[in-house]
């Protein structure tokens, strides 16, 4: 009896592996709150030991299930890593194996049937939108335009061009970006940048070191590139001299940068500026001033 027993659980075993149809589920969710660091996420259940904790650039989830029954995944998300919100499910579909149809075969040369190979799902995508804890759907993510936003500390080296015996200078700067839409790839706003030069001459004669500064309003284009975006900027510049010489100059200024996203809202960046001063007539020149700077974004 025991022997009958075991086969007859073989067997049913066997026919419900039979019926199973793997598939690849994946499951897509779109961030709803900039502050969010963390997600955690399971399928078909809750347990506090079977979580898996990702970071915040993680946002799919794709799993190899039996597609010809409904699986869940719970989600939550967290600002630190400790406390979760409550979870949110979405459910899978159903994907049922299509029937087949049997090829016509002639009857004076009947044809070899190929090898039939085993039946693979399709895989489904699976949006987490609209849920109790208020994580967007994608197609309002499309419709809400988000701006870019940076403050860019750092120091800077400028030196006069052509004239490269002129005096060189360091100095500080910052600056403050911000974009307003994307056209294609690019995202399109505007640069603002005010920076301070000394020389040498400031900590050993500062009767007669030679401070240049400048202020500026640049249109500027940004591209995100894996981590990094790249961006070009060009708009009207002032440039300003004081305690030696106290003047003010007027022209142009053209720049081109790069930010690497090492961290959400930290990047480290570097760019080249081209200043090219116009007016007036009688002192037109050009200097070029190389920058080292960490983004704040928000």
């Amino acid at each position: 009896m025991k022997k009958i027993a075991s086969v007859l659980l073989l067997a049913l075993l066997t026919m419900a592996c039979a019926m199973a149809l793997e598939g690849l589920v994946t499951w897509t969710w779109f961030e709803n709150d900039p502050d969010v660091e963390f997600f955690r996420y399971q399928v078909d259940g809750e347990d506090d030991d079977n979580w898996t904790v990702v970071d915040w650039s993680v946002n799919e989830v794709t799993y190899e299930l039996d597609v010809s029954v409904i699986h869940t995944l719970y989600l939550q998300q967290s600002y630190d890593g400790v406390i979760w919100s409550e979870s949110s499910m979405t459910d899978s579909e159903i994907f049922l194996p299509e029937e087949e149809t049997e090829e016509p075969v002639e009857e004076e040369v009947p044809e070899q049937q190929p090898e039939k190979q085993p039946e693979q799902a399709a895989e489904e995508v699976v949006d987490i939108s609209g849920l109790e804890n208020g994580l967007e759907s994608s197609e309002e993510k499309k419709e809400v335009y988000k701006p870019l936003r940076d403050i860019d500390l750092g120091f800077s080296y400028m030196n006069f061009i052509p004239d490269t015996k002129g005096p060189k200078s360091v100095g500080i700067f910052a600056s403050y970006s911000h974009t307003f839409g994307k056209a294609g790839i690019f995202d399109y706003g505007v640069k603002a940048n005010l920076s301070l030069y000394t020389t040498k001459a400031l900590f050993t004669e500062p009767s007669s070191t030679l401070l240049h500064s400048y202020l500026n309003a640049l249109a500027m284009l940004t591209s995100r590139v894996g981590n990094c975006d790249i961006y070009g900027a060009i708009g009207p510049d002032l440039g300003f001299r004081f305690i030696k010489e106290n003047s003010v100059h007027f022209g142009i200024a053209a720049e081109v940068g790069v930010r690497y996203h090492r961290f959400k809202t930290v990047a480290f960046g570097l760019s080249l500026t081209d200043h090219q001063y116009l007016a007036p007539l009688s002192k037109r020149f050009n200097w070029m001033d190389i920058k080292l700077f960490v983004t704040k974004t928000f």
